[in-house]
């Protein structure tokens, strides 16, 4: 065990695109949102592990800690928003603009140290989602956001510390 702790630790700086590929090899098989949550939920402990033992290294610079810990919340804000998407369109098919085959814009925008790419361990992290119309009503985008947001502490899905507000883009 501490032989793959060495060689974790000297693991160079994980960027969010390196971070979504891991995550979607651990989610890849999930076929619930608790399956789901708990792939995101080891591998963020993993990863924090990993952060943190590299942060108390000398060489490691205090940007290096903060960029990497955003890095990995951009990773799995994405994970989740992908996941919850597919699960919404179990129910409501092909969230795409109406009367077309264009698929509709979502962004999840960091704010904050998220944003500024500063978080650390103790960051609560603030989202907005800002969306176009993806059905005749708005029930899709609900349970999109829904799944997202409170669905996460009933699995102990490790999104229980971010707080989140979203918007309606026209």
């Amino acid at each position: 065990m501490a032989e793959i702790f060495l060689r974790q630790i000297n693991v160079a700086q994980t960027s969010a695109a390196e971070h979504a590929k891991e995550l979607h090899v651990a989610i890849k098989n999930a076929t619930t949102f608790a399956e789901f949550c708990a792939a995101l939920r080891q591998h963020k402990q993993r990863e924090y592990l990993r952060i943190g033992a590299r942060d108390l290294m000398p060489s490691v610079t205090l940007e290096e800690t903060v960029r990497e810990l955003s890095a990995l919340a951009e990773a799995s804000l994405d994970a989740a928003y992908h996941f919850c998407r597919a699960e919404v369109e179990k129910d409501y098919g092909p969230l795409n603009l109406p009367g077309t085959e264009k698929p509709n814009r979502f962004v999840i925008l960091g704010l904050g140290k998220l944003g500024g790419s500063e978080l650390n361990f103790s960051s609560d992290v603030d989202v907005i989602f800002l969306y176009d119309r993806l059905c005749k009503n708005s029930d899709c985008v609900q349970g999109m956001v829904s799944k997202f947001c409170l669905n996460r502490a009933k699995h102990d899905c490790d999104f229980s510390f971010w707080s989140f507000r979203y918007l309606i883009v026209d």
